[in-house]
Parts: structure tokens; C-alpha cells; sequence
């Protein structure tokens, strides 16, 4: 950069070279493309972050190295307008990308749903957000079931009538609302597979209602994601890391505005929707796990990537702002466009000309500090890609080349309408552009002295499919085979044989698959006190202490006698730190905390190598073990003994040892006795450890416990 071009003199030190002091040293490619096409540059794009990956290519980690992942890699874009181009191209190999596009969150296809959700959980009298709701991917009902559903609802009602008396002539009956026909067929009691599937949709419903009454909305929130296994959804779709990213984030916004109840976040949604914002819309926080992300240079100011995709450099500079009839200046003043006494066209003035010069050259100004920063995001790997920009009647390198050889580079750049203009002048002067000076005709250029390495390539364009010189002809109708259509008969009569499965469901919980039919509610009992707390709750005061607490600070207190201070100002600190409510933390049994720390469960924690708290998993389990659990016999299991199932559960404790783990899960319901609790939680610790097992093998679960807050003991499962 230059005072004339930059706004900045940099010197010897700011000089961008390649690569970092240290042994470790990084790379810089650059590589021109035939054509200046956004899906030209998208494809070559993706396969190059293909081969790095395939190819294990090594990126820094702390002092050693490690084989670059999809996350490591970013693409940055000089504007969002050919995101989809890059995002398409990307999607097309397998990979795994998000967007940081700053779209409106609320407008997002996968987020209606639950917006359509929290709409109905506040006014469930609303037709067309109920009916969004059922129709979506967490309930599962299609067109014929809501048509069903009011057909069902208007006999029913026609029906009541008839009986009552109450019809007239000439009087029609008032049209019902859905969630009218879906408290009508629920209220009527009849048992059909439809009927049951209408009664479980209304139960659930009924239960995030009530839920809502009372806890805080991100609660709702993973209640609803739990429940519904609508994250786990989003993950099997396609893009599906940046969907269930957005539901995070949807979460998160529901969090912050949520604390007055369901009715006031609903007029919130409304306000970001109308807005086109959610007041955190993409916060950049650099990588997504798992994705190759593309945003914007601008967005890109304060973070860095392993590798860095510099692409779209052929867009050309806005400079529209020189074309205006009328042009300002802070500083210079105006400029106008005069038209003469006699005649039509306008001519420039030479105060209007000289403030285009000035607003042509600020741009390009700020363009170049842009690129400085695109070229500066890199830790280990910067990747350039250009286009050639040889047409039959220009040769960009050679016009290039011509200003360089006169000494008129100054000139040249300021005349630059594009990253690629820049790009393709500074490396026709490095002693690695050998191609680029071959393509400019081998003039005798100066070098620019620097000890940095860039492999520069040039890409052929691929040869056009040949297209066949005369078109066949139609081919003569062929009469009918009976002997092949009675095969297509009998073929289209084919019946399914593991139909069986159809009952069997592709993704579950593991909480669903061992209580089925039991509900939770929050609902608080009518005769307590404003500050009272539910049986429920307690339980979760204590569940939410062990989940944040310092084991080994209460470790150490126990060993110095100081366990009942220590569990005080642990509680304190969970309540300093906003993890647990002070109203919750004020309720909590602090003798039954005291008891834990002195139970064997609490030796197993201290013994551990590691201990894994809250672990969610999500993998594919045998059909049969879900079967099973669910209270299936061992015919039904061994019919599907074959298939997988994806489930999904969060493990409150799993402790890693040297050559084994060991999976405890705390229990605060009111069981009576020690069968009790591992009749109805054995079935989910042994699909835990079926799980867990996979995840980290070869180690093997060889313990699973039960600890009982209640009876003050650890249960061997």
C-alpha cells in the first residue's frame, strides 16, 4: 500500500511474506482458472478442500501437527451475492458448510416449526400455525390426516346435534376450530390407531403447555428438542450441522427474551420477524464444528482460519457512486453535471470530474485494505484463486506486464477494477510467476526481492462435451409384451416383507423408549407458597448442583472436615456464576449433597481419570435392543434383530478409567426400594452403555450404578 492507494505507507516490517518465524512453515497457492464464473471457482474450490482433506494435509496444533478437518477451512467472499453458488458446489461433494450469511433466523425453513410450535403452546386456537405444527417434522401428521381429523370432528358434531335436538332448518353449525376437532376427538373416546395418534399429539402438547406456565423459556426450548428429536433431525438433513446451529441459536435468542413467559416471547418473535433480525443474527465466532465455513472479508476482521480460500476475486469494484449526477465530498465539496443551453446531453464539470477521480480512488482504497485482510486471515494455508481473464482480443498479463516494465506500476493499479487485476500484477513481479510472465510474452520485468514461496498454476479449461451432429430418430412404437406387463403386474402387487418394522421408529430417545407413558409436569400445586418449590423441582435444585459441582474441591473439604462450608459456597458459586436459580439454590437439601460425598458413588468419582458429565450421544443402536427395552417379547425383538435404530440420550456421569469405564446416573424420584429403581432404570443404563460403548472403544462399560438421592445409596445395575 501506498499513501496514494490505501491510505497507508506500510514499510519494510508490515511487508506481507509468507509463512511465520519457526521451524513450522506455512504455504501460499495461487491458482488461475480459465473463466471468471462464480461456479467455475465454487467447483474448484470444494475439490481442492477435498483433496486437503483425502490427502491428510498437516496444519499446526499447539507445537505438533495434526491432518486439517473440514472446520479449518474457510472461504472468503468479497460480497454474499454468490454464497449459494459456493454453498451448492461444496454440498455437491459431501461436505458439510455453513453460511455466515447473516439471514433473517426467523425466516429459516427448518425454524418455522418451532416458531409454529411456541405459537400454539401460547394460543392453541390459531388454525394455521396448529396446522404447521402437526404438518411439521416433530408430530408427523400429513394433509389426510388433518382432512381426516375434520371430517371426523364435523360428523361428530352433526351427530351431537341430531341427539340434542338442537337442529333447525335453514341453521348450519359454526365451524369448529382445529384444535376444537382435536379436543373432540380426544374427548370422545374411541380407540383407533388414529385416534391414539391425535390423544398423544394433544398429551404432549398439554405438557409443553403447562411447562410453560412456570420454567424459563430455554428450558421449554430442550424440552421441545428432547421430546420431538427435532435436533436430532436436523443433523440427517442436508446442511445439517448449520440447521441444528441455527436451533441453537434460535434457543439462545429465545433465552434472552423469554423471561416475561410464552406470551411475551411470541410478540418478540413477531418484532425480529417484522424487523428481519433477531439482534444476534450470525454472531462470528469463526468456525462451526464439523463445516467449512464461507463469510463475507468483512465479517472475517479479528479471526483466523488453518486455511484460507480467497475466492471470487474477479467481482469488479462498486464504483457507482462516480456515476451519480450530483457528487459530494466531506472535504471537497460538489461536484455536478451540467446540461448547455442548447442541447440534450450532459457534460461533467471539471469540479464534478475531479470528485469522480477522488470517489473512485477512495474505493479502491478501501478495496485494497479489504484484500489485506483477506490475505492476513490465514494460519497455516492461503489458497488464491484467479481468473486467467484471456479473451481473443485482451491479454490481461501482457497489458500488465507493459506498465510494469515502464515503470507506470502505481498507474496501473489505480486503474485496477477487481481483486484479481491487483493480484494478477503483483505476482507477474514474483520470482515464483514464471507461468504468468510466459503468458505475458516473456518481457524482462523487475522482481520483487522476497524469500516468501507461492506455487502459482494455471488451470486449462475442460473441453466441451461433443455434441452429436444429427439427432437420432424416433424410434417406431413397440406393441405391448404380455408376457412383460404380467410381470409388472405381479411386480406392483409386491408386498413389503419387513413390514414389521414400519412399527419400529428410525429415531428415538432413550428417555421415550423406557417411559413411554409417563409425563412430566412443572405445574406448581395451587397450596404452596409464592417461594415454594414442587417435589420436581427439589429434585432438579439437587440434579443441577451435581452437574456444575467441584468434585474436587469437595473432595478436598471432605479429607479436611470442612465439607459442610464447602457445599455452602458451592452452591454460592453456582448461584454467583447464573447456573443455577437462587430461589432453586436456597430449597437445596444440602444433608442429602452431604450424604452423596460420603457414599461409594462418590469414591468411584474421586478414582476416576476422567469424569464426563451431562454426555450426549446420538448412534445407531440394534432394533432389537430398543424392542426390548420398550418391553417387547423376544419374537418381536428377533424379527427386527438386524436393523439399527438412531438414538439419542445424555448420560449424567460416565468416569473413564485406565482400561475400562464405568456409567452412573443420578436418580431423584421417590421410588420405594432398590428393585423399584432398577425396574424401571436398568433397561436405560444398558442402552448407555450399548451406546457409550461404541463411542469409546475398545474401552468397555463395565460398571453401571444407579444413586439414589432419595434412599442415599448407589444401586448396582
Amino acid at each position: 500500500m501506498t499513501p496514494q492507494l490505501g491510505d497507508t505507507a506500510y514499510g519494510d516490517g508490515q511487508r506481507l511474506v509468507c509463512g511465520a518465524p519457526g521451524e513450522y512453515a506455512g504455504s501460499v497457492e495461487a491458482h488461475f482458472l480459465p473463466d471468471d464464473t462464480a461456479e467455475t471457482d465454487a467447483a474448484w474450490i470444494a475439490q481442492r478442500v477435498e483433496e486437503l482433506v483425502k490427502n491428510g494435509e498437516p496444519v499446526r496444533d499447539g507445537s505438533s501437527t495434526r491432518p486439517v478437518q473440514y472446520e479449518d477451512c474457510c472461504i472468503l467472499l468479497a460480497a454474499r451475492g454468490d454464497f449459494l453458488a459456493y454453498e451448492e458446489a461444496l454440498t455437491a461433494r459431501g461436505i458439510p458448510v455453513y453460511a455466515d450469511a447473516r439471514e433473517n433466523l426467523m425466516e429459516a425453513a427448518h425454524i418455522r416449526p418451532l416458531i409454529s410450535l411456541l405459537k400454539v403452546i401460547d394460543n392453541p386456537a390459531q388454525d394455521i400455525y396448529l396446522a404447521a405444527a402437526m404438518l411439521g417434522p416433530m408430530f408427523g401428521f400429513t394433509d389426510d390426516d388433518l382432512v381426516r381429523l375434520r371430517a371426523q370432528s364435523a360428523a361428530m358434531q352433526k351427530k351431537a346435534q341430531e341427539e340434542q335436538g338442537a337442529k333447525e332448518t335453514g341453521k348450519r353449525a359454526s365451524r369448529m376450530s382445529l384444535y376444537g376437532a382435536v379436543l373432540q376427538v380426544v374427548q370422545n373416546g374411541d380407540e383407533t390407531p388414529f385416534t391414539r395418534k391425535v390423544k398423544d399429539f394433544y398429551d404432549r402438547l398439554t405438557a409443553l403447555r403447562r411447562m410453560a406456565r412456570s420454567a424459563p423459556a430455554e428450558q421449554l426450548l430442550e424440552e421441545i428438542f428432547v421430546s420431538t428429536g427435532y435436533l436430532a433431525a436436523l443433523g440427517v438433513l442436508e446442511n445439517g450441522a448449520h440447521r441444528r446451529e441455527d436451533a441453537r441459536r434460535f434457543a439462545a435468542f429465545c433465552a434472552q427474551t423469554g423471561a416475561n413467559g410464552i406470551s411475551a416471547l411470541v410478540r418478540a418473535i413477531d418484532a425480529a420477524a417484522q424487523a428481519g433480525s433477531t439482534g444476534q443474527d450470525t454472531v462470528p465466532g469463526g468456525a462451526r464444528p464439523g463445516c467449512v465455513t464461507i463469510m463475507t472479508i468483512h465479517r472475517s476482521k479479528g479471526l483466523q482460519f488453518p486455511v484460507v480460500f480467497v475466492g471470487d476475486t474477479a467481482r469488479h469494484f462498486n464504483l457507482s457512486d462516480t456515476y451519480q449526477p450530483v457528487l459530494l465530498h466531506r472535504e471537497y465539496g460538489a461536484g455536478l453535471r451540467l446540461r448547455p443551453e442548447q442541447g440534450e446531453s450532459m457534460y461533467k464539470t471539471a469540479a464534478y470530474a475531479a470528485l469522480a477521480s477522488v470517489h473512485a480512488q477512495e474505493t479502491r482504497s478501501e478495496q485494497m485494505r479489504l484484500l489485506y485482510v483477506a490475505l492476513t486471515r490465514a494460519q497455516d494455508k492461503l489458497i488464491l484463486t484467479v481468473p486467467l481473464g484471456m479473451t481473443k482480443t485482451g491479454n490481461p498479463f501482457a497489458k500488465a506486464a507493459a506498465f510494469l516494465a515502464a515503470g507506470a506500476g502505481e498507474t496501473l493499479n489505480q486503474q485496477a477494477g477487481s481483486f484479481a487485476d491487483w493480484l494478477r500484477a503483483a505476482l507477474l513481479v514474483h520470482p515464483f510467476g514464471g507461468p504468468l510472465r510466459r503468458l505475458a510474452g516473456d518481457l524482462e520485468l523487475p522482481f520483487v526481492f522476497t524469500e516468501s514461496e507461492i506455487m502459482v498454476t494455471v488451470q486449462e479449461a475442460q473441453p466441451e462435451p461433443e455434441t452429436p451432429e444429427q439427432e437420432p430418430e424416433a424410434a417406431e412404437p413397440v406393441p405391448a409384451d404380455p408376457a412383460l406387463v404380467a410381470q409388472l403386474q405381479e411386480g406392483f402387487a409386491w408386498r413389503y416383507p419387513a413390514a414389521k418394522l414400519a412399527a419400529v421408529p428410525a429415531k428415538v430417545s432413550v428417555t421415550s423408549i423406557v417411559h413411554k407413558a409417563e409425563q412430566t409436569t412443572l405445574e406448581r400445586p395451587a397450596f404452596l407458597s409464592k417461594d415454594g418449590l414442587t417435589a420436581a423441582e427439589m429434585g432438579t435444585a439437587l440434579h443441577a448442583f451435581l452437574e456444575h459441582a467441584d468434585f474436587a474441591s469437595l473432595a478436598a473439604a471432605k479429607a479436611a472436615g470442612t465439607l459442610e462450608e464447602a457445599i455452602l459456597a458451592e452452591r454460592q458459586r453456582q448461584v454467583d456464576t447464573q447456573l443455577v436459580a437462587p430461589e432453586i439454590a436456597e430449597k437445596l437439601n444440602a444433608g442429602r449433597i452431604r450424604r452423596f460425598a460420603e457414599s461409594e458413588a462418590f469414591a468411584k468419582i474421586c478414582a476416576a481419570e476422567k469424569v464426563l458429565r451431562e454426555l450426549a450421544f446420538i448412534t445407531a443402536l440394534p432394533a432389537s435392543a430398543v424392542l426390548t427395552a420398550q418391553g417387547a417379547s423376544a419374537q418381536e425383538a428377533a424379527a427386527v434383530q438386524d436393523e439399527q435404530v438412531l438414538v439419542q440420550g445424555i448420560a449424567d456421569l460416565v468416569l473413564v478409567f485406565p482400561d475400562h469405564l464405568e456409567l452412573l446416573d443420578y436418580k431423584t424420584d421417590r421410588r420405594k426400594t432398590e428393585a423399584d429403581f432398577l425396574s424401571a432404570y436398568r433397561p436405560q443404563l444398558n442402552l448407555y452403555a450399548l451406546a457409550i460403548d461404541k463411542r469409546f472403544a475398545p474401552k468397555k462399560v463395565t460398571y453401571k450404578g444407579i444413586y439414589s438421592l432419595e434412599l442415599g445409596r448407589l444401586i448396582e445395575a
